[in-house]
């Protein structure tokens, strides 16, 4: 089954690629140009943005806060697209130029994704305590490998939780609000299918990232290019997983029938 559905979430973004571009496109470049025209009044450069990120003990005020208004207005960005994504699939709400704001909950969303993103930090925290014990005891605690998969069972742990409470997204998206006990309570039934989900995506991102390594090594914006594309792309898939989970465990759907074509 867990196949079945990351295969039917690759199926509802790329069957229906011209619609997922046009609710994406507009909420995008409106938050660009926001955070351009914020840096341009702040005399804030790129470099400096991308400095910042690096080093943020060493940030000057102006700078952190472009990069924090423009992580919010990115934030506002992505949940437009997200609930506009639900609708689409869900109930067939087509987006021409941009996806609708009036009557729509972003901003609920976003205080929804929060709620779940602070359960999600917590049981990330407890798996980050348990595998640092356990490299500790191990002796790996300077291994890289053992690092490696310390960190990506983290992030395991981070999505699985993430996907056993998130069904409160698109239920919201579509006006049908539910709680995080309940949409905790659905997905029991599936809980070994999501960990296979996630491990599935784990080694797609994996596999994708080191072939972004791989291109145009010597070309810093050709692969940051291609990484705002895969980046994309994984927002997407993740999306449409999510929903898919919504819409056969709450509306009964059977998988084939999910997303509408264009």
């Amino acid at each position: 089954m867990a196949f079945s559905i990351v295969r039917h979430a690759f199926v509802m973004v790329f069957g229906n690629f011209g619609q997922a571009l046009r609710l994406s496109a507009g909420p995008l470049a409106i938050a660009v140009i926001v955070i351009y025209a914020l840096s341009r009044s702040l005399s804030v450069g790129a470099v400096s943005v991308v400095f910042m990120a690096m080093n943020p003990a060493r940030a000057d005020p102006v700078v952190l806060l472009v990069v924090l208004a423009g992580l919010a207005v990115m934030t506002f960005a992505t949940a437009w697209i997200a609930v506009a994504w639900h609708r689409f699939i869900l109930v067939e709400e087509y987006v021409t130029l941009l996806p609708r704001l009036r009557g729509r909950p972003v901003g609920r969303y976003i205080l929804m994704s929060l709620a779940i993103a602070f359960w999600v930090f917590l049981a990330s925290f407890a798996a980050a305590f348990v595998a640092g014990i356990l490299l500790a005891i191990t002796g790996q605690d300077d291994n890289v490998l053992a690092g490696f998969i310390a960190g990506t069972l983290i992030g395991v742990v981070s999505s699985y939780v993430w996907f056993r409470l998130a069904l409160v997204l698109p239920a919201l998206a579509i006006l049908t609000p539910m709680s995080l006990k309940a949409s905790f309570a659905q997905t029991r039934p599936i809980s070994s299918t999501i960990v296979q989900v996630v491990l599935i995506l784990v080694v797609i991102n994996l596999i994708l990232q080191a072939v972004i390594g791989q291109i145009a090594p010597g070309s810093p914006a050709v692969q940051v290019t291609l990484g705002g594309i895969v980046t994309w792309l994984s927002f997407m898939i993740g999306l449409s997983v999510l929903t898919t989970f919504y819409g056969h465990l709450v509306e009964g759907r059977a998988l084939a029938d999910q997303a509408p074509t264009t």
